[in-house]
Formats: C-alpha cells, sequence, structure tokens
C-alpha cells in the first residue's frame, strides 16, 4: 500500500511539473517583441529614483516583461499598492 501511494504522488508531481509551462505560458510573441523595441534603448535611471505603483509607467522600458506583468496585475501574483523600489 505504501508503494501504491508512493507512486501515486510521484506521478501527480511529474504531471503538474509537466503541465507547468502550459499554463505559465500566457504572454504570446507579439508581447515580447513589443518589450523588445520597448527596452533596446534604455539607458540610465537617475540615482535615488523611486519606482513606485503611481510612476512605474515611466520606467517600464528598464524592467523585464515579468516584473511589467506584476505592476500590471494581468495574472494572480502582483505587485503591492504600497511597493517601492530604489
Amino acid at each position: 500500500m505504501k508503494h501504491l501511494v508512493r507512486a501515486l504522488v510521484a506521478a501527480g508531481v511529474m504531471v503538474a511539473l509537466l503541465a507547468l509551462p502550459v499554463w505559465a505560458q500566457q504572454t504570446d510573441r507579439s508581447e515580447m517583441d513589443d518589450w523588445l523595441k520597448m527596452s533596446q534603448k534604455q539607458g540610465d535611471i537617475p540615482v535615488g529614483t523611486k519606482i513606485t505603483m503611481q510612476n512605474w509607467q515611466q520606467y517600464q522600458q528598464f524592467m523585464p516583461l515579468g516584473m511589467i506583468k506584476l505592476f500590471q496585475g494581468v495574472y494572480g501574483w502582483k505587485m503591492p499598492a504600497d511597493v517601492e523600489m530604489d
């Protein structure tokens, strides 16, 4: 019985791990292309800049696409309302 339970748990974990990339694939290629165009001429953020929910859009060219999605709040995870990044 122990072996059956272990086998079932192992099979469940394998199915979940194999399905993970499918669940995570919610960004289409056009979004990635837009991000690449936007971020290709970055420049520098001034020292002492604070990025918050109120001003993050003006600094999105410096952010990876995943961070932009967190600020947008389009997925289950999102940046908290009081986020402040130095």
